[in-house]
C-alpha cells in the first residue's frame, strides 16, 4: 500500500465523530467502488453473529504513518465487513479473515490513563459488541520544548498559515503532541531536523480561511497533558468574494467564453478540458491594465462537448461556469468489440480494446476507479486502424495498476456507452456475452498460499548502519512459502511518515532461483532519523494484502544506528535583500535570498514574479549557478529580474516559490493557497509581504499615451513538417510580429496556443525573440503536439501575453485572429510509420531487473542500444507489445544508456536512461599477501589495521597506506580572512606548522600543453557556521582575462571537530577529527576549446623547529580502497596528509573522473625542501565542463610511528642538551685558564712584564 500526502482520496471504511475526522490518504490505484466512503459515521446493521463464540488474533500492532496500526484476524467472518468501531479509524480488509485498522494516536478515547494500551469495540446489531485490547506504549516526554511563533503574534495572520517551531526536544518521535483547532484534532507537528541530539519540530497554524479559529497545541509531559500555547487565528481573504459573470458566444466551430470580474490585479487560474488542465496568466487575458475580463475559446465540431465546466480561481475562491452548448442530433455510440486485461511487472497493466468509432467524431475514452477518472484520452491519439471496411480501431492502454470500475466511451454529452467491470455485469463483446475481467480476477493467489504463515524470512545485506550526510546502498531479501515465483513483490519503505512531509520509496522485486528469495535493491536516504525504518511488503495489485514491518519480529527490522544531522525539511529562506539595478548588468534588478538547508543541501528551485500593472508572471530558476557566496547548506543566491527599457513603473511581487533539497524534500509558497511548508515562514511578521515586493520606477514614456494602447499583432505564420513520431516532426512553429508605439517587451515572452477539437489547449514550450526595434518585436514560438494528433479536424491557434513597454497587454483568440484577417488554421498531413518512447522504468547500475520502456506503436520495431563505451548494437526484447517493451539483459553500467527503435519506414527518437547507481560495500577478503598492503608489521599490526586484497583497512585513529600514522587532534586553526590558506600548528615546545593553499589554475590543451594560466590574488571571506561538529567558512574570487572577470571560484573550507561521514560524487568519505575539507567550485570558465581541460593548482607544506637534523619524506600515491590519491609530507615524526578524491561533479549532476599530478618540476617556483621543511605543488586535472565543476580534497596532520630519515649526522642530543654541554665546556675552560694564570703570576721565575700583564687580567676578571 503506497501512501501519498498529496492525495485526498479515502481508502477503506472511514469513520468520524463530532470532534475528529481521520483518514489515511492513499493513491487512487488503491480504491474500489464499495471502498470509497465519505468520512461520515457508518450506519446500518451488521450481520448477526454469536459474539460469545467469535475468536480473534492480534497479528501485530505499532506506530504506522503517525497512526496506531493494528492487524486483526477474526475467525468465522470470511467476508469484508464494515467494522463499526467506537473510535475514528480507517479499515482495510486484506482477505484471509484479516483486517488492517489504523487509529489516530493521542486520541483520549482510546488510551488508558498510562497510555500503555488502547481499547476499542466492534459494534454488532442488537447492541452487541466485541471489545479488543491492544498493548502499545506511547512515550511521554521528560523535557518541555522551547517554541517560537512565526509571526510572533499569529492573531495577525491574514491570508496564510502561521508556524510554531519547537526545539529542545530530546526524542525523534512525535507521539506526545496533540493538536486541536476549534476542538477538532489536526495533524501533529512533524520532525524537521536535529543537531547534536536535540530535535526540532514544525507545525503550521491554520484554520478556516474565512473565519476566526483557535489553535491549541497539547504536549504530553511527565504523563500529563500540558497546553503549550493556544492562539486565535484571524485568517481570512483580502476580499470575501469575487463578483463574476460569464457569457458564451457560439460561432461554429468556436464557442468563446467571456468572464467578467469585479476584482482587480489578482493572480488567477483557469481549469477546463478532459483531462482537466490548469492555465495561468497569460491565457485568457486580453484587456488593457484593468483586470476585468478573460476571453478564451472552446473549439468543437458538431454537437460534442465532454467536459462542460470551466473553473476560475483567484484569492482562494472559485467560480464555475457551465458551457451552454445545445445538442441537436442523434449519434451512434461507440462500442467495445474486444477486451483484454493483462498485468505486467513494475506495477503496471495493459488494457487492450477494439472499439468502433463514428466518422468525423472523436471517441473520448475514460477509465474510472469508482467516480475518479484515472485515464482520459481520445481515439485518434491512442489507436491504430485495424479495419478499412468499417471504423474499428485497436487501443492498448498502459497505466499503473488500479481497481478498474468502469470504461466509458463518449461522443457527446448525450451519446456515451458505459461498461462496468466484474462478474456482476455482462455485455455483448464481439458477439459473445461475457463480463469484463477485473484486476482482482487476474491477480488471484493460489489456494496453497497461507497469508498468516506465508512470510518465511526477511533479511538485509547490511543492517545497523549510519546515514550521516551519506546515502546507503543496500539489498533486501524476502522469502515466501508457496508464493508463485513468476509474480512480483513490492516493498514500500517509509522514511518520513508525517502527512505533510511524507517520503516513501517503492521497489519491485527480482526473483533469485538460486536462493529461492525475492531480492530488492534500494538506497536509504541520508540524514533520516535513527531507529527502525518502516516498510510494507505488498503481495497484490491493489495494495490490500500486506505485511507491515511494525508487526514483524525484531530480526526482520531495518535499523539506522547513526544519523547526526537529521534533515526532513526542504530549504528555507532566512533573509531577503532587495537588489537595485546591477551596474554590470543593464536593467537587472531582483532579490538576494539567504537559503538554509540543515544537512541535505539546496538543489534547485524557482519563483514566479508578477507585475502589478501588466500582470506578467515571470518564471526565474534558481540553482547552483545563482550561488554568490556560501555553500548548498547555507548560501546567498541571486534572484534576478530583468526589466525592459523603456518601462512602466510598477511593483513586482513574488507570488510563488518552490525550493527542493538533494533528497527531494521541498518547501512551497503559493499566493493562491494556504501554505503548509512555507519556505519564508521565519520571515513572517517582518514586513513579510513587502520583502517579496520590489518597486521599480521608470522614466516617463516617450511618446506619451502608450499606457492606454494595446500592442497590435501585425503578422503571424504557421509552419510544420509532415507529422510523424519524432519531436521535430511534431513541432509546430508560430512566427509573429507585434507593434506598439513604446515598443514591445523582450523581457516577457508571449505564449502561442494550439486549440484542438477535443477541448484541449496546448501552449508553446519555448518562445524566442528574432528581431526587435523601438516599435516592433518579432517572436518565434514552438508547440509540441501529441503523438498521432493528426485528427479528423483542423487546428486553430491563439496568442496571449504580448506585453508593451507601457504595461499594456494583448491576447488573441482564434476568432480575434480571424477577424483581424489572420485565418490561422492547420489541416495537417501525417505519416506515422512507427511509434515513440514516452518513459521508462528505473534502471539499476548492476543491471538487475533489466529495464521496461513505455510508448506507443512499438510492436513493429527493432531496437538498438548504446553503452557509454560502445557503439550501437542490436538488442532483443524479452517482451514486446504496442505500448511496452522489456529488455532483461542489460549489462552493469554507471553511465546512461541510449536505446532507439526502427523499422523499414522510420526511426524513433532515442531515449536516454540514467541508472540508479548502487555503491554496495562489498566485503573485503583478508589477505596477508596483497601487494597493496604496506608497513612493518603489515598494516601496523592487528591493533592498527588489517590487510585486504584492496589494501590496508586502518582502525581509527590510525591512518595511511600502512596504518602507521595516527590522527592528531588539535585546536581549530585560526581563520585566515585574506585567502583560503590554512595554517595548522601542533605542539607548544616543538612547533609543527602545516599550510595548504589554492594557488591558481592552468588551461591545458589536448596534449597537456599550457594555454592559459591564472593566479588568485583577491578573495572575499565569509563565515557560514560554527557549531560543535564543524566550522564552515567560504572564500570567493574571480578569474580575470585581460582585466575582465571571466569566471568565478568559490572555496568552502570546513574544519571537522569530530569524525564525520560525508558524501561526495556518490561516494562515502570518512573524515577524521581535526581534518579540513576544501570544496572548490569553478563556474563559467571560458575554455578555448572543448578538447581542453583545467588544472587547479594547490600548494601544501610542513615545517618544524624540532631540531637542525630532522628528516623529511615526500610520498605521493594511490589509495585503491578509497578511490583517491594521497600526498604525504613528513618532517621528523609529523606528516601533513592530503587526500584527493579521483572524482568530481560536473555541471551539477554528472560524475566524472579526474587525475592528480605532482607539479614540483613544472611550476618554476622555488620550493623549500630541507631537513626542517617539505613543500609540494599538486595539480587537480579537471575535464571540460560547460557550466561548473566541484572538487573536494581534504587534509589532516598525522603523528608517524617511524621518524623520517635524517639528512645530517649528529649526536642525537636535543637542542637543550647541546646547549648545556656548550655552556658547561666554556665555563670549565675559563676556570682552567684562571688557575694557570695565577700559578704563573706567583712563580718567582716569572719576569716583571709578564707579571704586570697577568695582574691586569686577574684584576679585570675579579671586577
Amino acid at each position: 500500500m503506497v501512501l501519498f500526502a498529496s492525495e485526498s482520496k479515502r481508502y477503506g471504511k472511514t469513520s468520524s465523530s463530532n470532534y475528529c475526522e481521520f483518514n489515511i490518504p492513499i493513491s487512487a490505484q488503491s480504491q474500489t467502488p464499495d471502498d470509497v466512503i465519505d468520512a461520515q459515521p457508518l450506519s446500518g446493521d451488521l450481520i448477526e453473529y454469536d459474539v460469545s463464540n467469535i475468536k480473534y488474533s492480534l497479528l501485530g500492532s505499532g506506530i504506522f504513518y503517525n497512526t496506531i496500526g493494528v492487524l486483526l484476524q477474526i475467525d468465522q467472518i470470511e467476508v469484508d465487513l464494515d467494522l463499526n468501531l467506537t473510535a475514528p479509524y480507517t479499515q482495510i480488509y486484506m482477505g484471509y479473515n484479516t483486517y488492517f485498522i489504523a487509529f489516530k494516536y493521542n486520541n483520549e478515547l482510546l488510551f488508558d490513563s498510562t497510555r500503555n494500551s488502547i481499547s476499542f469495540s466492534i459494534l454488532f446489531s442488537s447492541a452487541k459488541s466485541l471489545t479488543i485490547n491492544v498493548p502499545i506504549v506511547l512515550q511521554s516526554s521528560n523535557n518541555l520544548p522551547i517554541y517560537s511563533l512565526y509571526p510572533s503574534d499569529p492573531s495577525d495572520l491574514i491570508t496564510d498559515a502561521g508556524y510554531a517551531e519547537l526545539g529542545n526536544i530530546k526524542d525523534q518521535y512525535n507521539n506526545y503532541f496533540y493538536t486541536l483547532v476549534d476542538g477538532v484534532q489536526k495533524n501533529e507537528p512533524f520532525l524537521v531536523g536535529s543537531k547534536s541530539g536535540i530535535f526540532n519540530y514544525l507545525v503550521p497554524l491554520s484554520g478556516d480561511v474565512l473565519q476566526q479559529s483557535t489553535y491549541s497545541l497539547v504536549y504530553y509531559y511527565s504523563n500529563e497533558k500540558k497546553v503549550l500555547f493556544s492562539q486565535t487565528l484571524n485568517q481570512k481573504n483580502v476580499a470575501d468574494s469575487i463578483i463574476m459573470s460569464a457569457t458564451g458566444i457560439e460561432d461554429t466551430p468556436f464557442f468563446t467564453v467571456v468572464l467578467a470580474l469585479s476584482q482587480v490585479n489578482l493572480p488567477y487560474s483557469l481549469s477546463f478540458g478532459q483531462p482537466e488542465k490548469v492555465y495561468r496568466f497569460p491565457y485568457g487575458y486580453n484587456v488593457n491594465n484593468i483586470f476585468s475580463t478573460l476571453t478564451f475559446t472552446y473549439y468543437f465540431t458538431r454537437d460534442r462537448i465532454v467536459n462542460d465546466n470551466v473553473q476560475f480561481k483567484a484569492n482562494g475562491l472559485s467560480y464555475n461556469y457551465i458551457l451552454p452548448i445545445k445538442f441537436s442530433g442523434i449519434i451512434t455510440p461507440s462500442n467495445i468489440f474486444y477486451y483484454d486485461l493483462k498485468l505486467i511487472p513494475r506495477g503496471r497493466m495493459l488494457i487492450s480494446l477494439n472499439i468502433s468509432v463514428v466518422t468525423d467524431y472523436l471517441t473520448h475514452i475514460v477509465l474510472y476507479s469508482s467516480d475518479t477518472t484515472i485515464y482520459s484520452s481520445y481515439s485518434d491519439t491512442e489507436t491504430q486502424i485495424i479495419s478499412s471496411s468499417w471504423d474499428l480501431r485497436y487501443l492498448e492502454i498502459n497505466v499503473p495498476r488500479f481497481s478498474l470500475y468502469k470504461i466509458v466511451l463518449r461522443l457527446s454529452r448525450e451519446s456515451m456507452t458505459e461498461y462496468y467491470i466484474g462478474p456482476n455485469y455482462k455485455y455483448n463483446i464481439g458477439g459473445t456475452i461475457k463480463s469484463l475481467d477485473s484486476v482482482s480476477d487476474k491477480d488471484k493467489l493460489p489456494s496453497s498460499f497461507d497469508f498468516k504463515n506465508g512470510l518465511k524470512n526477511v533479511s538485509f545485506l547490511y543492517n545497523n548502519f549510519g546515514v550521516t550526510n551519506t546515502r546507503f546502498s543496500n539489498k533486501m531479501y524476502v522469502k515466501l512459502n508457496n508464493y508463485p515465483t513468476d509474480r512480483e513483490v513490492k516493498v514500500t519503505f517509509i522514511y518520513t511518515d508525517s502527512g505533510i512531509n511524507q517520503k516513501n520509496d517503492t521497489i519491485y522485486s527480482n526473483y533469485n532461483p538460486a536462493t529461492d528469495q525475492f531480492e530488492f535493491e534500494f538506497i536509504t536516504p541520508m540524514n533520516i532519523r535513527t531507529g527502525s525504518v518502516g516498510y510494507i511488503i505488498t503481495l497484490d495489485s491493489l495494495d490490500k494484502l500486506n505485511y507491515y514491518s511494525f508487526a514483524l519480529p525484531n530480526q526482520y527490522q531495518l535499523n539506522v544506528k547513526e544519523s547526526k544531522n537529521i534533515d526532513l525539511m526542504g530549504p528555507i529562506v532566512t533573509n531577503i535583500q532587495k537588489k537595485n539595478q546591477d551596474s554590470l548588468k543593464v536593467n537587472e534588478y531582483g532579490w538576494l535570498f539567504d537559503i538554509f538547508d540543515n544537512a541535505n543541501g539546496f538543489k534547485k528551485g524557482y519563483v514566479i514574479i508578477r507585475g502589478s500593472l501588466d500582470l506578467t508572471e515571470r518564471n526565474v530558476t534558481i540553482s547552483s549557478k545563482n550561488l554568490l557566496t556560501g555553500t548548498q547548506l547555507t548560501g546567498t543566491y541571486s534572484v534576478p529580474l530583468v526589466v525592459n527599457s523603456p518601462c512602466i513603473s510598477q511593483i513586482y511581487t513574488i507570488i510563488y516559490a518552490y525550493f527542493e533539497d538533494n533528497e527531494g524534500y521541498f518547501t512551497e509558497y503559493d499566493i493562491l493557497q494556504i501554505n503548509q511548508k512555507n519556505p519564508f515562514y521565519k520571515l513572517l511578521g517582518l514586513k513579510y509581504s513587502s520583502l517579496l515586493e520590489l518597486s521599480i520606477s521608470c522614466s516617463p514614456l516617450v511618446p506619451g499615451g502608450g499606457d492606454s494602447i494595446n500592442p497590435v499583432l501585425k503578422d503571424i505564420k504557421i509552419d510544420y513538417l509532415v507529422f510523424s513520431n519524432s519531436v521535430v516532426s511534431r513541432t509546430i512553429t508560430v512566427s509573429y510580429t507585434a507593434y506598439h508605439i513604446n515598443g514591445v517587451s523582450t523581457s516577457y515572452m508571449p505564449t502561442a496556443y494550439a486549440v484542438f477539437p477535443t477541448y484541449s489547449v496546448i501552449p508553446s514550450y519555448e518562445t524566442i525573440v528574432t528581431y526587435s526595434n523601438e516599435s516592433f518585436t518579432s517572436f518565434y514560438s514552438k508547440i509540441l503536439i501529441p503523438f498521432n494528433f493528426d485528427s479528423l479536424n483542423t487546428y486553430y491557434f491563439s496568442v496571449y501575453g504580448i506585453v508593451s513597454n507601457a504595461g499594456t497587454v494583448a491576447g488573441y483568440t482564434p476568432n480575434d485572429l480571424k477577424n483581424a484577417g489572420f485565418d490561422i488554421k492547420l489541416a495537417p498531413a501525417s505519416a506515422y510509420s512507427i511509434g515513440l518512447f514516452t518513459s521508462s522504468s528505473s534502471l539499476s547500475s548492476t543491471g538487475l531487473g533489466g529495464v521496461w520502456i513505455y510508448g506507443k506503436k512499438l510492436n513493429t520495431a527493432t531496437f538498438q542500444i548504446k553503452y557509454s563505451d560502445e557503439n550501437f548494437k542490436t538488442i532483443e526484447p524479452t517482451y514486446l507489445s504496442s505500448t511496452a517493451v522489456y529488455f532483461s539483459k542489460i549489462k552493469p553500467t554507471t553511465k546512461p544508456i541510449v536505446i532507439f527503435g526502427f523499422n523499414l519506414i522510420g526511426t524513433t527518437d532515442p531515449i536516454t536512461i540514467s541508472p540508479t547507481v548502487f555503491n554496495f560495500i562489498e566485503p573485503d577478503v583478508p589477505s596477508n599477501t596483497s601487494s597493496l598492503c604496506k608497513g612493518t608489521p603489515l598494516c601496523g599490526g592487528p591493533t592498527q589495521g588489517t590487510c585486504y586484497l584492496t589494501g590496508c583497512k586502518c582502525i581509527l585513529p590510525w591512518i595511511g597506506i600502512d596504518c602507521m600514522s595516527k590522527v592528531i587532534t588539535v585546536p581549530p586553526p585560526k581563520i585566515n580572512e585574506t585567502d583560503p590558506s590554512t595554517n595548522i600548528t601542533v605542539g607548544e615546545e616543538i612547533s609543527v606548522t602545516s599550510v595548504v593553499s589554492i594557488v591558481g589554475v592552468k588551461e591545458l590543451d589536448f596534449y597537456s600543453t599550457e594555454i592559459n594560466k591564472y593566479f588568485f590574488d583577491t578573495w572575499i571571506y565569509r563565515l557560514l557556521s560554527n557549531d560543535s561538529i564543524s566550522t564552515v567558512y567560504t572564500y570567493t574570487s574571480t578569474i580575470k582575462k585581460d582585466g575582465v572577470d571571466v569566471s568565478n571560484i568559490t572555496a568552502t573550507l570546513e574544519w571537522f571537530k569530530e569524525s564525520s561521514n560525508v558524501q561526495f560524487a556518490n561516494e562515502n568519505v570518512e573524515l577524521n577529527p581535526s581534518s579540513i575539507k576544501y570544496t572548490i567550485k569553478i563556474t563559467n570558465y571560458p575554455f578555448s576549446s572543448i578538447l581542453n581541460s583545467l588544472q587547479l593548482i594547490m600548494k601544501a607544506s610542513i615545517q618544524t623547529d624540532s631540531g637542525s637534523c630532522s628528516g623529511t619524506v615526500k610520498q605521493f600515491g594511490n589509495l585503491t580502497r578509497e578511490n583517491s590519491d594521497y600526498l604525504k609530507l613528513q618532517v621528523d615524526n609529523y606528516s601533513f596528509y592530503g587526500r584527493f578524491i579521483k572524482r568530481c561533479i560536473v555541471d551539477d549532476d554528472q560524475i566524472s573522473t579526474i587525475t592528480n599530478t605532482i607539479l614540483d618540476n613544472s611550476m618554476n617556483q622555488n620550493l623549500t625542501n630541507n631537513h626542517q621543511n617539505s613543500q609540494s605543488y599538486i595539480g587537480i586535472n579537471i575535464p571540460y565542463f560547460s557550466d561548473n565543476v566541484v572538487v573536494d580534497p581534504d587534509f589532516s596532520v598525522l603523528l608517524d610511528s617511524n621518524s623520517a630519515s635524517s639528512s645530517c649526522k649528529g649526536s642525537g642530543l636535543s637542542k637543550s642538551q647541546i646547549a648545556g654541554i656548550i655552556i658547561g665546556s666554556v665555563c670549565l675552560f675559563i676556570v682552567l685558564v684562571i688557575i694557570v694564570l695565577i700559578i704563573i703570576y706567583k712563580s718567582p721565575g716569572c719576569c716583571m712584564p709578564v707579571k704586570i700583564f697577568l695582574y691586569k687580567i686577574i684584576k679585570n676578571s675579579k671586577s
